[in-house]
Protein backbone atom coordinates (compact mmCIF):
# COMPACT_ATOMS: atom_id res chain seq x y z
CA UNK A 1 0.00 0.00 0.00
CA UNK A 2 2.78 2.14 1.28
CA UNK A 3 4.76 2.15 -2.63
CA UNK A 4 1.58 2.47 -4.55
CA UNK A 5 0.64 6.37 -2.45
CA UNK A 6 4.47 6.79 -3.22
CA UNK A 7 4.43 5.98 -6.95
CA UNK A 8 1.27 8.21 -7.42
CA UNK A 9 2.88 11.40 -7.13
CA UNK A 10 5.86 10.08 -9.76
CA UNK A 11 3.41 9.61 -12.53
CA UNK A 12 0.97 12.35 -12.41
CA UNK A 13 3.42 14.71 -14.76
CA UNK A 14 2.86 12.08 -17.06
CA UNK A 15 -0.88 11.47 -16.86
CA UNK A 16 -3.44 12.11 -19.24
CA UNK A 17 -5.34 14.69 -16.89
CA UNK A 18 -1.92 16.47 -16.10
CA UNK A 19 -1.63 16.88 -20.15
CA UNK A 20 -5.24 17.74 -20.54
CA UNK A 21 -4.17 20.49 -17.90
CA UNK A 22 -0.89 21.82 -19.51
CA UNK A 23 -2.92 22.23 -22.60
CA UNK A 24 -6.00 23.82 -21.17
CA UNK A 25 -3.47 26.75 -19.39
CA UNK A 26 -1.19 27.29 -22.37
CA UNK A 27 -3.39 26.54 -25.60
CA UNK A 28 -4.72 29.86 -25.81
CA UNK A 29 -1.29 31.97 -25.19
CA UNK A 30 0.72 29.32 -27.98
CA UNK A 31 -2.22 30.14 -30.46
CA UNK A 32 -1.66 34.32 -30.00
CA UNK A 33 2.11 33.74 -30.61
CA UNK A 34 1.38 31.29 -33.66
CA UNK A 35 -0.32 33.89 -34.96
CA UNK A 36 1.60 36.99 -34.74
CA UNK A 37 4.79 34.91 -34.79
CA UNK A 38 3.23 34.14 -39.00
CA UNK A 39 2.66 37.52 -39.57
CA UNK A 40 6.26 38.29 -38.79
CA UNK A 41 7.87 36.03 -41.04
CA UNK A 42 5.37 37.78 -43.93
CA UNK A 43 6.35 40.90 -42.89
CA UNK A 44 10.31 39.65 -42.65
CA UNK A 45 9.92 38.34 -45.88
CA UNK A 46 8.87 41.74 -47.40
CA UNK A 47 11.81 43.80 -45.44
CA UNK A 48 14.49 41.15 -45.19
CA UNK A 49 16.89 43.60 -43.66
CA UNK A 50 14.73 43.61 -40.65
CA UNK A 51 13.75 39.90 -40.12
CA UNK A 52 11.47 37.94 -39.07
CA UNK A 53 12.52 37.88 -35.53
CA UNK A 54 12.73 41.10 -34.62
CA UNK A 55 9.14 41.81 -35.90
CA UNK A 56 7.98 38.91 -34.08
CA UNK A 57 9.32 40.67 -30.69
CA UNK A 58 8.46 44.47 -31.64
CA UNK A 59 4.84 43.04 -33.22
CA UNK A 60 4.84 41.62 -29.67
CA UNK A 61 5.87 44.29 -27.72
CA UNK A 62 3.45 46.81 -29.70
CA UNK A 63 0.44 44.41 -29.28
CA UNK A 64 1.23 44.05 -24.99
CA UNK A 65 1.66 47.48 -24.89
CA UNK A 66 -1.53 48.66 -26.48
CA UNK A 67 -4.05 46.31 -25.74
CA UNK A 68 -2.80 43.75 -23.57
CA UNK A 69 -2.43 40.22 -23.32
CA UNK A 70 -5.70 38.33 -21.75
CA UNK A 71 -5.07 36.78 -18.74
CA UNK A 72 -5.78 33.28 -20.19
CA UNK A 73 -2.94 33.77 -23.10
CA UNK A 74 -0.09 34.38 -20.45
CA UNK A 75 0.66 30.92 -19.49
CA UNK A 76 1.23 30.06 -23.02
CA UNK A 77 3.21 33.39 -23.91
CA UNK A 78 5.77 32.42 -21.10
CA UNK A 79 6.09 28.85 -21.87
CA UNK A 80 6.98 29.61 -25.87
CA UNK A 81 9.56 32.64 -24.52
CA UNK A 82 11.68 29.67 -23.44
CA UNK A 83 10.66 26.09 -23.93
CA UNK A 84 9.86 26.91 -27.75
CA UNK A 85 13.60 29.23 -27.75
CA UNK A 86 15.25 26.10 -26.10
CA UNK A 87 13.86 23.60 -28.88
CA UNK A 88 14.72 26.05 -31.81
CA UNK A 89 18.72 26.20 -30.88
CA UNK A 90 18.50 22.10 -31.51
CA UNK A 91 16.92 22.63 -34.52
CA UNK A 92 19.05 25.07 -35.82
CA UNK A 93 22.06 23.05 -35.48
CA UNK A 94 20.91 20.48 -38.27
CA UNK A 95 22.26 23.82 -40.42
CA UNK A 96 25.47 23.88 -39.86
CA UNK A 97 28.25 21.38 -41.30
CA UNK A 98 31.01 22.06 -38.97
CA UNK A 99 33.93 21.18 -41.02
CA UNK A 100 32.60 23.29 -44.33
CA UNK A 101 32.54 26.04 -41.93
CA UNK A 102 35.60 25.49 -40.20
CA UNK A 103 37.93 25.26 -43.17
CA UNK A 104 36.21 27.98 -45.24
CA UNK A 105 36.70 30.45 -42.42
CA UNK A 106 39.97 29.42 -41.16
CA UNK A 107 41.54 32.49 -42.81
CA UNK A 108 39.22 34.28 -40.34
CA UNK A 109 39.92 32.55 -37.10
CA UNK A 110 42.56 34.84 -35.75
CA UNK A 111 40.73 38.19 -36.48
CA UNK A 112 37.23 36.41 -35.11
CA UNK A 113 38.69 35.48 -32.03
CA UNK A 114 40.12 39.07 -31.42
CA UNK A 115 36.69 40.82 -32.16
CA UNK A 116 35.07 38.55 -29.83
CA UNK A 117 37.65 39.15 -27.31
CA UNK A 118 37.49 43.03 -27.59
CA UNK A 119 33.59 43.03 -27.35
CA UNK A 120 33.36 40.71 -24.08
CA UNK A 121 35.87 42.63 -22.51
CA UNK A 122 34.41 46.54 -23.29
CA UNK A 123 30.96 44.97 -22.64
CA UNK A 124 31.54 43.41 -19.36
CA UNK A 125 33.94 45.98 -18.48
CA UNK A 126 32.41 49.33 -19.45
CA UNK A 127 28.85 47.83 -18.46
CA UNK A 128 29.88 47.19 -14.65
CA UNK A 129 31.50 50.66 -14.89
CA UNK A 130 27.79 52.04 -16.18
CA UNK A 131 25.80 49.89 -13.67
CA UNK A 132 24.84 48.25 -15.64
CA UNK A 133 22.96 45.03 -13.96
CA UNK A 134 25.09 41.66 -14.74
CA UNK A 135 22.26 39.71 -16.79
CA UNK A 136 21.99 42.86 -19.13
CA UNK A 137 25.57 43.01 -19.64
CA UNK A 138 26.08 39.17 -20.74
CA UNK A 139 22.72 39.63 -23.07
CA UNK A 140 24.49 42.77 -24.40
CA UNK A 141 28.10 41.08 -25.06
CA UNK A 142 26.74 38.05 -26.24
CA UNK A 143 24.54 39.90 -29.06
CA UNK A 144 27.05 41.87 -30.24
CA UNK A 145 29.75 39.31 -30.44
CA UNK A 146 28.21 36.61 -32.22
CA UNK A 147 24.91 36.77 -34.30
CA UNK A 148 22.68 39.80 -32.79
CA UNK A 149 19.17 38.03 -31.61
CA UNK A 150 20.49 34.82 -32.01
CA UNK A 151 23.15 34.77 -30.03
CA UNK A 152 21.09 36.49 -27.35
CA UNK A 153 18.43 34.04 -28.08
CA UNK A 154 20.86 31.19 -27.37
CA UNK A 155 22.17 32.66 -23.88
CA UNK A 156 19.16 33.08 -22.57
CA UNK A 157 18.12 30.07 -21.28
CA UNK A 158 21.49 29.97 -19.49
CA UNK A 159 21.21 33.35 -17.21
CA UNK A 160 17.55 33.31 -17.47
CA UNK A 161 17.09 37.44 -17.51
CA UNK A 162 14.03 39.38 -17.40
CA UNK A 163 12.12 39.62 -20.65
CA UNK A 164 12.54 43.30 -20.54
CA UNK A 165 16.40 42.95 -20.68
CA UNK A 166 16.16 40.50 -23.80
CA UNK A 167 13.48 43.17 -25.34
CA UNK A 168 16.49 46.01 -25.13
CA UNK A 169 19.69 43.74 -25.64
CA UNK A 170 17.63 42.80 -28.93
CA UNK A 171 17.09 46.54 -29.82
CA UNK A 172 20.12 48.06 -28.73
CA UNK A 173 22.44 45.34 -31.25
CA UNK A 174 19.38 45.48 -33.94
CA UNK A 175 20.21 49.63 -34.04
CA UNK A 176 23.57 48.69 -34.51
CA UNK A 177 22.95 46.63 -37.55
CA UNK A 178 20.64 48.70 -39.13
CA UNK A 179 23.30 51.38 -39.56
CA UNK A 180 25.77 48.98 -40.22
CA UNK A 181 23.79 47.94 -43.23
CA UNK A 182 23.59 51.60 -44.84
CA UNK A 183 26.99 52.68 -43.55
CA UNK A 184 29.60 49.69 -44.11
CA UNK A 185 29.18 49.86 -48.26
CA UNK A 186 29.67 53.97 -48.41
CA UNK A 187 33.18 53.42 -45.68
CA UNK A 188 33.83 50.47 -47.34
CA UNK A 189 34.06 52.49 -50.96
CA UNK A 190 35.38 55.73 -49.26
CA UNK A 191 38.26 53.70 -48.01
CA UNK A 192 38.54 51.54 -51.25
CA UNK A 193 38.55 48.45 -49.57
CA UNK A 194 38.99 45.21 -51.69
CA UNK A 195 35.66 42.88 -51.35
CA UNK A 196 37.79 39.96 -50.07
CA UNK A 197 39.01 43.00 -47.03
CA UNK A 198 35.18 44.14 -47.15
CA UNK A 199 33.69 40.65 -46.72
CA UNK A 200 36.16 40.35 -43.22
CA UNK A 201 35.31 43.53 -42.37
CA UNK A 202 31.83 42.83 -42.60
CA UNK A 203 31.56 38.98 -41.64
CA UNK A 204 33.23 40.01 -38.09
CA UNK A 205 31.55 43.37 -37.14
CA UNK A 206 27.91 43.64 -37.71
CA UNK A 207 25.95 41.83 -35.00
CA UNK A 208 22.76 40.55 -37.05
CA UNK A 209 23.58 37.61 -39.67
CA UNK A 210 20.59 38.69 -42.57
CA UNK A 211 22.51 42.15 -41.78
CA UNK A 212 25.90 41.11 -42.63
CA UNK A 213 24.62 39.30 -46.11
CA UNK A 214 22.94 42.40 -47.15
CA UNK A 215 25.67 44.72 -46.07
CA UNK A 216 28.05 42.16 -47.61
CA UNK A 217 26.49 41.84 -51.05
CA UNK A 218 25.39 44.82 -51.44
CA UNK A 219 29.03 45.68 -51.73
CA UNK A 220 29.76 43.09 -54.20
CA UNK A 221 29.37 39.35 -55.10
CA UNK A 222 32.30 38.54 -53.31
CA UNK A 223 32.66 40.36 -50.15
CA UNK A 224 28.74 38.92 -49.72
CA UNK A 225 29.99 35.73 -50.20
CA UNK A 226 33.26 35.95 -48.05
CA UNK A 227 30.84 37.94 -45.58
CA UNK A 228 28.65 34.97 -45.24
CA UNK A 229 31.45 32.55 -44.72
CA UNK A 230 32.88 34.27 -42.29
CA UNK A 231 29.83 35.13 -40.24
CA UNK A 232 29.12 31.51 -40.21
CA UNK A 233 32.48 30.49 -38.65
CA UNK A 234 31.98 33.25 -35.87
CA UNK A 235 28.09 32.34 -35.81
CA UNK A 236 29.77 28.85 -34.58
CA UNK A 237 32.11 30.14 -31.89
CA UNK A 238 28.65 31.09 -30.11
CA UNK A 239 29.12 27.20 -29.17
CA UNK A 240 32.32 27.30 -27.16
CA UNK A 241 31.68 30.20 -25.75
CA UNK A 242 28.35 28.93 -24.27
CA UNK A 243 29.93 25.87 -23.03
CA UNK A 244 32.36 27.93 -21.42
CA UNK A 245 29.82 30.60 -19.97
CA UNK A 246 27.71 27.97 -18.83
CA UNK A 247 30.49 26.34 -16.71
CA UNK A 248 31.22 29.25 -15.24
CA UNK A 249 27.65 29.83 -14.53
CA UNK A 250 27.62 26.49 -12.79
CA UNK A 251 30.22 27.13 -10.82
CA UNK A 252 28.73 30.36 -9.26
CA UNK A 253 26.05 28.53 -8.76
CA UNK A 254 27.93 25.65 -7.14
CA UNK A 255 29.53 28.53 -4.64
CA UNK A 256 25.85 30.15 -4.03
CA UNK A 257 24.20 26.98 -3.54
CA UNK A 258 26.74 24.89 -0.99
CA UNK A 259 27.56 21.78 -2.64
CA UNK A 260 24.16 21.25 -4.40
CA UNK A 261 26.23 21.66 -7.86
CA UNK A 262 25.54 18.79 -10.66
CA UNK A 263 27.86 18.25 -13.47
CA UNK A 264 24.64 17.82 -15.61
CA UNK A 265 24.00 21.91 -15.39
CA UNK A 266 26.74 23.04 -16.95
CA UNK A 267 26.00 21.71 -20.49
CA UNK A 268 22.64 23.13 -20.73
CA UNK A 269 20.58 20.06 -22.99
CA UNK A 270 19.39 22.75 -25.65
CA UNK A 271 23.21 23.26 -26.34
CA UNK A 272 24.08 19.44 -26.14
CA UNK A 273 21.16 19.07 -28.97
CA UNK A 274 22.64 21.99 -30.65
CA UNK A 275 26.12 20.37 -30.93
CA UNK A 276 24.36 16.41 -31.68
CA UNK A 277 22.21 17.97 -34.41
CA UNK A 278 25.55 19.67 -36.08
CA UNK A 279 27.54 16.59 -36.01
CA UNK A 280 24.87 14.58 -37.69
CA UNK A 281 24.86 17.31 -40.58
CA UNK A 282 28.50 17.31 -40.84
CA UNK A 283 28.76 13.26 -41.01
CA UNK A 284 25.81 13.28 -43.62
CA UNK A 285 23.17 11.01 -41.50
CA UNK A 286 21.11 14.31 -42.57
CA UNK A 287 21.08 15.27 -45.84
CA UNK A 288 22.26 18.74 -46.81
CA UNK A 289 18.02 18.87 -47.76
CA UNK A 290 16.88 18.01 -44.27
CA UNK A 291 19.50 19.73 -42.43
CA UNK A 292 18.55 22.81 -44.32
CA UNK A 293 14.53 21.74 -43.66
CA UNK A 294 15.04 21.63 -39.90
CA UNK A 295 17.30 24.26 -39.62
CA UNK A 296 14.46 26.15 -41.60
CA UNK A 297 11.96 25.06 -38.96
CA UNK A 298 14.55 26.30 -36.40
CA UNK A 299 14.22 29.43 -37.68
CA UNK A 300 10.49 29.07 -37.79
CA UNK A 301 10.58 28.56 -34.05
CA UNK A 302 13.45 31.32 -33.17
CA UNK A 303 10.38 33.73 -34.53
CA UNK A 304 7.71 32.42 -32.32
CA UNK A 305 9.99 32.48 -29.15
CA UNK A 306 11.15 36.13 -29.70
CA UNK A 307 7.08 36.67 -30.54
CA UNK A 308 6.51 34.93 -26.83
CA UNK A 309 8.93 37.25 -25.36
CA UNK A 310 7.99 40.55 -27.09
CA UNK A 311 4.20 39.36 -25.71
CA UNK A 312 5.42 39.28 -22.41
CA UNK A 313 7.11 42.39 -22.61
CA UNK A 314 5.43 46.05 -21.45
CA UNK A 315 6.96 48.66 -23.42
CA UNK A 316 5.98 51.21 -20.85
CA UNK A 317 8.41 49.01 -18.31
CA UNK A 318 11.53 50.48 -20.78
CA UNK A 319 11.10 53.93 -19.48
CA UNK A 320 12.73 52.55 -16.50
CA UNK A 321 15.75 51.07 -18.20
CA UNK A 322 18.47 54.07 -18.38
CA UNK A 323 20.47 55.42 -20.88
CA UNK A 324 23.62 53.59 -20.00
CA UNK A 325 22.32 49.56 -21.48
CA UNK A 326 22.49 51.71 -25.05
CA UNK A 327 25.54 53.79 -24.92
CA UNK A 328 27.36 50.44 -23.60
CA UNK A 329 26.10 48.14 -26.80
CA UNK A 330 26.50 50.83 -29.40
CA UNK A 331 29.66 51.63 -27.79
CA UNK A 332 31.05 48.14 -27.57
CA UNK A 333 30.28 47.72 -31.48
CA UNK A 334 31.87 50.83 -32.53
CA UNK A 335 34.71 49.64 -30.71
CA UNK A 336 35.06 46.16 -32.07
CA UNK A 337 33.60 47.41 -35.60
CA UNK A 338 36.99 49.63 -35.72
CA UNK A 339 39.51 47.21 -34.29
CA UNK A 340 38.32 44.51 -36.96
CA UNK A 341 38.35 47.48 -39.72
CA UNK A 342 42.33 48.81 -38.75
CA UNK A 343 43.02 45.02 -38.60
CA UNK A 344 41.80 44.19 -41.97
CA UNK A 345 43.55 47.57 -43.32
CA UNK A 346 46.88 46.16 -42.29
CA UNK A 347 46.80 43.24 -43.91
Amino acid sequence: MGTESRSVPKRKGLSVEAAEKWLAEHYLGLLLVLVVAYASVRLGAAFPLIGAPVFGIVLGMVLRTAVGVPEGCRAGVKWSGKRILQIAIVLLGAGYSLDKIWAAGAESIGLILMVLAIAFVITLGAGRFLGVESNLRHLIAFGTAFCGASAIAAVSPVIAPKERDISYAITTVFLCSLVAVVAFPLIGHALGLPELDYGLWAGTSINDTSSTVAAGFAYGEEAGQVATVVKLSRTLMLVPALIIFSFISGRQGQRRTAGRFRLGKLVPWFLVGFLLASVLRTTGVFSPALGDSINTWGRYAVVAALTGVGLGTDLREMRQVSWQPMVLGVGAWLVMACASLFVVMQR
